[in-house]
């Protein structure tokens, strides 16, 4: 399977099998996941994601007509000054698909999503006077101290 985008902000960086809205489609038989690696991927970064599992024991796994089985969890990090908005991400299925116990292919209906970006902060770095201020009443509370004793 693979998603993509065509924002130049999203970039896509990792994928693996820990899926939360809904079941992992091989949880408990996935070879990716048994052998504690992330999701056999390519394309990385970037605006896709082309990733691929299957199950571990070679017998397959049933999913019920009309089930929601997840895929696989992406991450992605967002451009410094990123234009905000919604932006369109799509889902495309490999070209093996799902298949019966026959290798017959499946069909199966995906869902696109969006990444709304809501707007990018950065953090200032501290300016050379306020530094330079810092540490000259570090200076004058040394001295103070050494006058004292």
């Amino acid at each position: 399977w693979g998603i993509m985008t065509t924002d130049t902000d999203i970039i896509f960086t990792d994928a693996d099998t820990s899926t939360t809205t809904a079941a992992y489609i091989f949880a408990g038989d996935s070879f990716d996941d048994i052998n504690s690696f992330p999701l056999s991927t390519s394309t990385f970064p970037g605006q896709e994601v082309i990733a691929s599992d299957l199950s571990n024991s070679g017998s397959g796994d049933s999913v019920a007509g009309g089930a929601t089985v997840g895929v696989g969890r992406v991450m992605f990090d967002i451009a410094n000054g990123a234009t905000t908005g919604p932006f369109a991400v799509t889902f495309e299925s490999g070209p093996a698909g799902l298949t019966d116990a026959g290798f017959n292919n499946l069909a199966f209906t995906t869902t696109d999503g969006t990444i709304t970006i809501t707007g990018t902060t950065t953090v200032p770095e501290p300016s050379q006077s306020g530094v330079l201020i810092c540490v000259l009443a570090g200076l004058a509370i040394l001295l103070q101290r050494r006058r004292t004793l």
